[in-house]
């Protein structure tokens, strides 16, 4: 993958995803590429429906976007955690499990100190109610395992 977004070996294949300043676009240049840039004729979007239709356009295209805005006429790509290791489905077992290498969290920022009402909000989001309605919604996103919420939790505290 880093040598495709790169420009190494795009292969003829028309480069997009999220615009390299977005939250999206730091995190596949630092996970993929070790912080280096995205290849000539990189083409970067502010949203990640703006990707997923160039690359329905486009038969040659290829992109990076939030996986839960697929639509017909894309797939979403198996991808291999390391050189020489089998490519990994994006499932919810896998996310679960740890094993597809480009899963990350949804980030919050927030001033400090932090607001009463911000603090409780993000203590409902923490909590076992909060992570079941992350659960039952319609948009992919997967609640946090125990540890998870353990750490997370330290940080309000």
């Amino acid at each position: 993958m880093a040598d495709i977004f790169s420009g190494r070996a795009t292969r003829g294949l028309h480069l997009c995803g999220l615009a390299p300043e977005t939250a999206l676009g730091r995190f596949m240049r630092q996970r993929t590429m070790a912080g280096g840039g995205f290849g000539e004729g990189f083409k970067g979007f502010p949203q990640s429906r703006d990707v997923v239709r160039a690359v329905a356009a486009d038969p040659q295209a290829i992109g990076f976007t939030a996986a839960m805005r697929a639509m017909p006429g894309v797939r979403i790509l198996a991808l291999a955690p390391g050189p020489g290791a089998l490519p990994v489905a994006l499932t919810e077992e896998n996310i679960r499990a740890g094993r597809y290498p480009l899963d990350r969290f949804l980030l919050i920022y927030t001033p400090q100190p932090l607001e009463p009402v911000v603090r409780e909000y993000l203590r409902f989001i923490l909590s076992r109610e909060g992570q079941e309605v992350i659960a039952r919604g319609t948009l992919g996103y997967q609640p946090l395992n125990a540890a998870e919420l353990a750490a997370e939790r330290v940080k309000l505290d």
